[in-house]
């Protein structure tokens, strides 16, 4: 993905995902803003993100119906970025099953 050197383009994208009022769409919406700001290196927004992804999954689908093979792919990559690769490994093979 192309982005200037401030990551201008992503924090763009963040606030107008942000801005999104449906319940259906929040999932993706912070998958995305998760995964942008892991490009920027901010494991800390990119986890509560994340969380926000978490939250809005079992609201909205409830625990047995919940997909989180995707978010546990994402927080396996946070996890390598904090240099804790023994929890990575565990959240990718999880995203997997």
């Amino acid at each position: 993905m192309l982005v200037c050197p401030t990551g201008c383009r992503f924090k763009l994208c963040i606030r107008r995902f942000l801005l999104i009022n449906e319940i259906g769409i929040y999932v993706p919406a912070y998958i995305c803003i998760a995964e942008a700001y892991l490009d920027l290196n901010d494991c800390t927004k990119a986890t509560n993100a994340l969380e926000q992804a978490f939250t809005y999954e079992y609201e909205y689908y409830g625990e047995e119906n919940c997909q989180k093979y995707w978010l546990y792919d994402i927080k396996s990559k946070i996890l390598e970025k904090q240099g804790k690769n023994d929890e990575a490994a565990e959240y990718r093979r999880w995203s997997e099953e």
